[in-house]
């Protein structure tokens, strides 16, 4: 079914721990913290909507979301933290906004269909080393265009275990 939550600023660790019943979350704009284990192993989730105000998605959230194939990540969010988003098998392509700052340890790791990462950033976020590990073969990581060609060489810096895989994308 259909998840619909209004005047909440948080959804709590373990809130629906492997809870197979929802299928789609939308959570309101006053939402700006998802606990660490939150959505963890909700198999039947196949959509989230995020809102308008999150700031951090904590440890393991939506980690083992098997069915996950689209997230709307909005601007806002600074902080995506370890195997947030681990092991959703699903999932095809992310994109991260401007405002991320730390994508954790294992964050996209194991997302054995991620093909597409578009990471708007203009400044490398902090990453942990298998941020993006195990994702589908000949992954790309997308980001911002410069003429310069600064962006794309501060990246390859910063995220050095995937410099390969980054491209630069007008976006």
């Amino acid at each position: 079914g259909v998840l619909k939550l209004d005047k909440i600023n948080e959804i709590g660790q373990y809130a629906f721990y492997e809870y197979e019943h929802i299928s789609s979350i939308s959570l309101p704009d006053t939402v700006t913290h998802i606990g660490s284990y939150a959505f963890k192993g909700c198999d039947n989730l196949s959509s989230i909507n995020l809102g308008n105000g999150l700031k951090i998605i904590y440890k393991y959230a939506f980690s083992t979301c098997r069915n996950l194939t689209d997230i709307h990540l909005c601007d806002g969010i600074v902080m995506i933290n370890d195997y947030a988003f681990d092991c959703c098998s699903s999932l095809t392509k992310i994109s991260i906004p401007n405002s991320i700052t730390t994508i954790g340890e294992g964050a996209f790791s194991n997302c054995s269909s991620l093909s597409e990462v578009f990471c708007k950033a203009t400044t490398p976020p902090s990453i942990g080393s298998i941020a993006f590990s195990y994702n589908a073969s000949g992954r790309k990581i997308y980001v911002p265009a410069s003429d310069d060609d600064s962006i794309i060489n501060a990246y390859k810096s910063a995220w050095s275990g995937f410099k390969s895989y980054i491209y630069e994308y007008e976006f």
